[in-house]
C-alpha cells in the first residue's frame, strides 16, 4: 500500500505532488482511450507511413480477481466499489471492476469477482498503479457498511515477475481481494478484444 492513498478519509486527495500528480489521482474520470486494433497500430517504426516493424512493449495482464478473505465469519456478502488501473500512457482510471451501492454483487469467500475490463491494454513501460475502494453493504445507509479494501498499490516493471502469473493479495479492514496478474516484457502492440487483452 502506498502512503496517503486511502479514499474514505480523503488522504489520497490531500497530496498534490509526487505520484499523486504523475498519475492524476485527483481526477476520477475513466480513461477515454479505446483498445487499439491491428489495423491501426500506434507503435510503428520508424512511423506509420513507412512502418518496418512494431516495437514490443512491456504490458500487464490481469487474469482474475476474487474475494480472498472475509474478516467476519459470515455467508454471502454484497460487495460494491471499484478496482481500477492507472498507467502513464493515460493515468485516468481503467476499470477492472466497478459496481455502485445500488447494484452490488453477492459473493462468498473465495468467489471469483466478475471483471468488466480493462477497457484497454495496461502499459508497463513504467510503473502501474492499482487503485481500489470496495465496501461490504450492511444496512440501509452507506455509514452502516464495512470497508473491504481501500487504497493504492504499485507495480514496477523492474521488480514485477514476468511471464508467469502470480497472485497479489490486497488486505483491508474487512478482508482481502486476490488479483492474479503477470507482466510481459515483449507484448504485442496489437489487441484482441476477446477476454481481457493487454493490447494497447
Amino acid at each position: 500500500m502506498l502512503p496517503d492513498s486511502t479514499h474514505r478519509d480523503g488522504a489520497v486527495y490531500s497530496v498534490t505532488g509526487g505520484w499523486h500528480k504523475t498519475y492524476r489521482i485527483a481526477d476520477t474520470d475513466e480513461t477515454q482511450l479505446e483498445a487499439a486494433t491491428l489495423s491501426n497500430p500506434s507503435n510503428c517504426y520508424p512511423n506509420q507511413e513507412t512502418c518496418c516493424q512494431h516495437i514490443p512493449r512491456a504490458m500487464m495482464q490481469i487474469f482474475s480477481i476474487e474475494l480472498g478473505k472475509l474478516s467476519m465469519d459470515s455467508g454471502p456478502v454484497q460487495i460494491y466499489g471499484y478496482i481500477a488501473v492507472r498507467d502513464t500512457r493515460d493515468p485516468l482510471r481503467n476499470y477492472v471492476f466497478n459496481r455502485s451501492r445500488a447494484d452490488p454483487i453477492t459473493l462468498e469467500q473465495g468467489s471469483p469477482i466478475e471483471m468488466i475490463g480493462p477497457k484497454r491494454g495496461i502499459d508497463m513501460s513504467s510503473g502501474v498503479l492499482i487503485e481500489f475502494d470496495m465496501k461490504i453493504k450492511k444496512g440501509e445507509q452507506e455509514l452502516d457498511d464495512t470497508q473491504l479494501i481501500d487504497g493504492i498499490t504499485d507495480f514496477d516493471e523492474l521488480t514485477t515477475p514476468s511471464f508467469k502469473p502470480f497472485l497479489s493479495r490486497i488486505d483491508g479492514v474487512g478482508g482481502a481481494v486476490d488479483i492474479t496478474l503477470a507482466m510481459f516484457h515483449f507484448a504485442s502492440g496489437g489487441n484482441n478484444r476477446s477476454g481481457h487483452s493487454t493490447g494497447l
